[in-house]
């Protein structure tokens, strides 16, 4: 009897102490240095000219994004820390699609290239499916004139190009 008792107390142990592992490992590391996580917070749309310029044939799938940082993200992040492993963080928060889809996001790198993640929901799962495109920001001396660039599925992927627009 006791002998179960001390499994069960031990299991209770060890469950809480990995829940509580793994939200410590998603946490955003501030870097006034990173050019994408200092400017990618905003809204953006499309630059259908300068787009077509980088491939003609490619229609891209997103007219508007917006980023809005927001750490309180994290623990609904929890269970996607295997998916991360141990990847910097640099930003989180959500992202909203053509204006009618938010997701919980973070920016990390991959593969030496800036990384947003966000997850759709698919099926049972509430995060689902991770969404991965590499992302650019190029500055400009008025942050109004800001670009970003947002590849697509595979790092190697033709970039979208978009412009900053006041958030309404």
């Amino acid at each position: 009897m006791k002998i179960s008792r001390l499994a069960v107390a031990s299991l209770a142990t060890a469950t809480v102490a990995a829940s509580a592992f793994a939200y410590f490992q998603l946490r955003v590391v501030p870097n006034d240095m990173n050019i994408v996580a200092k400017r990618l917070n905003g809204c953006w749309n499309l630059d259908v000219t300068a787009s077509r310029k980088l491939d003609p044939d490619r229609q891209p799938i997103y007219r508007t994004l917006k980023f809005s940082a927001d750490v309180a993200v994290l623990p609904r992040l929890t269970n996607a820390v295997q998916r991360l492993g141990l990847k910097e963080l640099t930003n989180a928060g959500y992202v909203t699609l053509n204006d009618t889809k938010t997701y919980p996001y973070v920016l990390t790198t991959q593969d030496g290239n800036p990384t947003v993640i966000w997850f759709e929901p698919s099926g049972d799962e509430a995060l689902g499916k991770p969404m991965h495109r590499t992302v650019w920001v190029a500055i400009a001396r008025d942050t109004a004139n800001d670009m970003l660039m947002l590849g697509g599925d595979h790092t190697w992927d033709v970039q979208a190009i978009y412009n900053r627009v006041t958030c309404p």
